[in-house]
């Protein structure tokens, strides 16, 4: 109606059906309503979060690889006893084969010993087994028994006989029954432990130079191959300061002792003397085979191998067979070094080989000078006590005085020439010569009663 007034409070509030906004608080202190606030689907309405099947798949799978891995290890560790012994039942059925790689009778060339040294060391070892009633041929198999297999007379490990090697019996079956003792009576099929300890205690040995390769070729065979040390020679040495005797201990090419000692003068290898020391000993006393022999000069170590040098290159010659050792007991004073015969006799060469002396001929021409004895005499030591092929001048030997018997020892000896040396190198002049003294009084004497008597037996038969 017109003019009728409008009795509404302007002061109370509107009263409406809608609740009133929340309110939330905002950073910056201001706060502004919930519902102003957009959902993840970008808008502002409210509602319950849908379900995430791809975390749920994910949460799944995790659970069902934890219950597989422990599944797999719960059947290792169940079922491997079972397991081994069944695979150990089916494998050790046959004996354990044992195939050693034996070293050869013809060593590669710059590695091994010389054919002459490789001779000698066969030789010597046949020496040594027809004295302990030992065959030296390989027939058929060698076997090795365990102390369990014995009295039931089974074959626990079988070793294959060498087809062809300078390593005589004897030494095989020293060398196999190490190896069967490191893999012992019942050795684990699958197991490396006893391939371990039998290349350890091989390379203890004195046999190998460095560890062996040991390892299973199938699942009955263990295969040992290896470097072999080549013997070359023995060095004279006393075992102790308080031994009167001396004993010769086997060493190798490069100078490592191996494990074969010989009562003196009973080894057919060269000798090495003057050496004046002993092996390097461990600390249960026993010879420590892989260090190497040291000389008075360690560690330089230059004797010996001054010494294994000249023996090397003897030893390739001709005439090395009679070549019966190295005599090296002045090399620290004078570097001089003297070949030992078989027949007892001394030859001085000199400076080493590599390094010939000061006023020295060549070595070329010392072995020449040899090979020329040798060819002339069938000896390299001219049937004489001592000759010196080291001088430049060249070597003169009576024919007619090494024919006879009292003139064999106007050669000067071996000490005489050692104390010319030293007495040159410090000086000291020569006194005259005995044999210089000798000759013009024998010479006349003899020369005149055998003429004669020549003369008339002649004589005779043609008188007759």
């Amino acid at each position: 109606m017109d003019g009728q007034q409008d009795h509404t409070n302007p002061i109370a509030p509107e009263v409406t059906d809608a609740a009133p906004a929340a309110e939330v608080a905002t950073g910056s202190g201001d706060t502004v309503a919930s519902d102003a606030i957009p959902d993840a689907a970008g808008t502002s309405e409210s509602g319950p979060a849908p379900f995430r099947w791809g975390m749920f798949a994910q949460h799944v799978a995790t659970i069902l690889i934890v219950c597989m891995a422990i599944a797999v290890v719960g059947g290792i560790v169940i079922g491997y006893r079972p397991l081994h012994r069944t695979a150990r039942q089916s494998v050790v059925a046959s004996p354990l084969k044992v195939d050693v790689v034996w070293p050869g009778t013809e060593p590669p060339a710059g590695k091994e010993a010389p054919k002459t040294i490789v001779d000698d060391a066969v030789a010597q070892a046949k020496k040594i087994a027809e004295a302990n009633g030992i065959g030296q041929s390989p027939s058929g198999n060698g076997t090795v028994r365990t102390a369990s297999m014995k009295e039931a007379g089974k074959e626990n490990v079988t070793l294959d006989a060498p087809k062809e090697t300078w390593l005589p019996k004897q030494f095989q079956d020293e060398v196999t029954t190490l190896i069967q003792a490191n893999l012992g009576q019942d050795p684990a099929v699958f197991s490396r432990d006893p391939l371990v300890s039998v290349g350890i205690a091989l390379e203890r040995s004195g046999w190998f130079d460095g560890m062996p390769t040991v390892a299973r070729s199938n699942e009955n065979t263990i295969r040992v191959s290896g470097t072999w040390r080549i013997p070359v020679a023995t060095i004279v040495f006393k075992p102790t300061e308080h031994d009167v005797d001396e004993v010769e201990q086997l060493i190798s090419s490069t100078g490592h002792p191996m494990p074969v000692t010989y009562r003196p003068g009973t080894s057919a290898l060269p000798r090495i003397v003057g050496l004046g020391t002993r092996p390097v000993m461990q600390t249960d006393g026993q010879i420590d085979y892989n260090s190497r022999w040291t000389s008075a000069d360690a560690p330089q170590n230059e004797t010996l191998d001054a010494a294994l040098e000249l023996l090397r290159t003897v030893s390739e010659q001709p005439w090395g067979k009679q070549v019966g050792g190295i005599d090296a007991r002045d090399y620290l004073s004078t570097k001089s070094l003297t070949i030992l015969t078989r027949d007892e006799s001394r030859i001085v060469f000199g400076g080493r080989p590599s390094q010939p002396l000061l006023g020295e001929t060549s070595t070329k021409a010392k072995l020449a000078r040899i090979g020329e004895i040798y060819k002339r005499f069938g000896s390299i030591d001219a049937k004489r006590a001592a000759i010196d092929i080291s001088g430049v001048h060249p070597v003169e030997i009576n024919i007619a005085a090494t024919a006879t018997p009292d003139l064999v020892d106007d050669q000067p000896s071996a000490e005489s020439i050692t104390q010319a040396r030293k007495d040159a190198k410090a000086g000291v002049k020569p006194a005259a010569s005995k044999t210089a003294a000798k000759s013009p009084a024998k010479t006349p004497a003899k020369a005149p009663s055998k003429t004669p008597a020549k003369t008339t037996k002649k004589s005779e038969k043609r008188s007759s």
